[in-house]
């Protein structure tokens, strides 16, 4: 992102999001968009998208929402104020990881303008056909798998809440989540990915994910199957040109995100709970399996 920026003559400013108000504080007269995810990666904060596209339509500002977390089955920013919504169709849209692809919704305007003035000069806005096929399968059990991705996330995350090993966990639908009222309120659904850290800080989250089993460790979301990955591997070399700055202030060590996939979810409950023994005397060990 920050090459075309670039590229364009654009500059990206970060802004706490979270307090919406935060947008008459920071904008130039220059600003013309207002970009965020909602759930973010990886971090899985909600940002409320009709206060924010109040406060920014109040400026005249466009609104772009990046829903690729959430889905059209579980969250329509255009219906809360946003303008412009964007989504990876490689990610849920598609679900089994084996293509690439992007959307962008909006009005007939806002789309014809992207595509005549910026898009076209600069990428190839034409999806292969077999591209297309492939993300026209996955669409066809999109609701379906969603339900399945959130419920067993849902179960994961309250299990993980309660593990003695476990400081802390980010998961939308939880009620400890901070942002849980904004979540119920625009979401149908708290989506498959999870954040959580451990007590023993970044050392521990490497001996767990050494151990899992069943949850594949790696990078990869969003697709039929589990996986798992430390903070490390999400800073790595795609994302170097962010580390430290602005825009990763909130991303500590200790995280660890999850992409909880299809699989069944005593098995995944099971794999976790084993991963999480290390360290943990036999005397002071709960059995959480019951």
């Amino acid at each position: 992102m920050l090459e075309i920026v670039s590229a364009v003559g654009a500059k990206l400013v970060a802004v706490d999001l979270s307090e919406p108000s935060a947008i008459g504080r920071s904008i130039t007269e220059r600003t013309r968009l207002v970009y965020f995810d909602t759930p973010t990666n990886p971090l899985n904060s909600v940002l409320d998208v009709s206060a924010i596209s109040e406060h920014a339509h109040a400026f005249g500002l466009k609104v772009a929402v990046d829903s690729t977390f959430a889905t059209p089955a579980l969250q329509r920013p255009l219906g809360h104020g946003a303008d412009i919504v964007l989504h990876s169709l490689s990610k849920y849209m598609n679900g089994h990881g084996d293509t690439v692809g992007g959307a962008l919704l909006g009005t007939a305007a806002d789309i014809r303008k992207l595509r005549n003035e910026s898009l076209r000069e600069r990428h190839d806005t034409i999806i292969s056909p077999q591209a297309a096929f492939l993300i026209l399968r996955g669409l066809s059990t999109l609701a379906l798998r969603m339900n399945q991705h959130c419920n067993t996330a849902h179960v994961l995350a309250l299990t993980l809440e309660a593990h003695p090993s476990v400081a802390w966990v980010r998961y939308p639908f939880l009620t400890s989540h901070p942002d849980h009222e904004i979540a119920r309120r625009q979401m149908s659904g708290g989506s498959g990915m999870l954040a959580f850290g451990l007590e023993t800080g970044p050392e521990g989250a490497t001996a767990m994910i050494k151990r899992l089993s069943l949850i594949r460790s790696g990078g990869d979301l969003a697709e039929v199957g589990s996986f798992i990955c430390g903070s490390a591997r999400l800073t790595n070399a795609r994302h170097l040109s962010l580390a430290g700055s602005q825009f990763c202030v909130n991303l500590g060590e200790d995280v660890i995100r999850c992409s909880v996939g299809l699989e069944d979810a005593e098995d995944l409950v099971e794999d976790l709970l084993t991963a999480l023994e290390f360290g943990q005397p036999d005397s002071d060990q709960p059995d959480l399996r019951r």
